[in-house]
C-alpha cells in the first residue's frame, strides 16, 4: 500500500505515479486472436504468448485462468480460426493431413515470389534442395492485397531445418528469413500439431 497526500511537503508524485504504473501490467492486444494480454509476457512482440507458442513454437505459458483470464500472462482463451485449426490437428486423419500439406504446397508455389524464396533456400541447406510448407498464411488479411501485405511463411528444408520467411508484397521490400531451427530443437519446442505435421511428412 502507498500513501501520500496531495499537500504534504516531502512527497514525489511523480515517482508516486511511477510506482503505480509499474505495479499495474501494460496490457496489448494479440494480433492474431485479438485477446488483450501483459505486454512482456510474450516471445513475440504482436502476439500473445499463447499464440506464439502455437503459431512458432516457443515455450507455452502454463496458464493459470480466474474470472476469464490467465493470471500470468492475461490471455483471455480466445482463438482465431488459424489456430484452433493448428490445435486441433493432431486429431485429424493421416488422409485430412495430407490434403492439408497439399494445400500449402499449392499457397507457397503461387506466391509471386516463390523464385526468391528458392533462391534464398538454397543458400541455407544443401542441395539438391527438398522444401515443404508448414505454413503460408497473410500476417493481416486486412492488408492482404495491399502493398503492405506480408505472407508468413514457414518451411522445412531437406528434413533437416525449420525456417521461417517474410515474404512482403511491395517489390522494394526484400525477402527476409530468420534463423534456421534444427528438426529436432523445431520439435522439442512446439506444440502436438507442429508434431502431428512433421510426422506426416517424415511418414511419406
Amino acid at each position: 500500500m502507498i500513501a501520500c497526500y496531495a499537500d504534504g511537503p516531502d512527497v514525489d508524485l511523480d515517482r508516486v505515479t511511477a510506482l503505480l504504473k509499474d505495479m499495474k501490467p501494460e496490457v496489448v492486444i494479440c494480433e492474431e486472436c485479438k485477446s488483450n494480454y501483459y505486454k512482456g509476457t510474450s516471445e513475440m512482440m504482436y502476439l500473445c504468448a499463447e499464440c506464439s507458442s502455437v503459431l512458432i513454437g516457443y515455450p507455452r505459458c502454463e496458464h493459470s485462468m480466474s474470472d476469464g483470464r490467465c493470471r500470468k500472462c492475461g490471455w483471455d482463451g480466445s482463438r482465431s480460426k488459424l489456430t484452433a485449426h493448428l490445435m486441433q490437428r493432431h486429431e485429424m486423419s493421416d488422409d485430412d493431413l495430407k490434403d492439408e500439406l497439399s494445400d500449402l504446397k499449392q499457397k507457397m508455389e503461387a506466391l509471386e515470389r516463390y523464385q526468391e524464396v528458392i533462391a534464398l533456400a538454397t543458400t541455407l541447406v544443401t542441395s539438391p534442395l527438398d522444401i515443404v510448407a508448414l505454413r503460408c498464411e497473410w500476417r493481416m488479411d486486412e492488408y492482404a492485397k495491399t502493398d503492405d501485405g506480408l505472407i508468413d511463411l514457414q518451411v522445412l528444408l531437406n528434413r533437416e531445418v525449420v525456417v521461417k520467411f517474410e515474404v512482403p508484397n511491395h517489390k522494394d521490400e526484400e525477402v527476409e528469413h530468420a534463423e534456421p531451427a534444427l528438426l529436432e530443437d523445431y520439435l522439442d519446442r512446439g506444440s502436438s500439431s507442429m508434431s502431428r505435421q512433421i510426422e506426416q511428412i517424415v511418414s511419406t
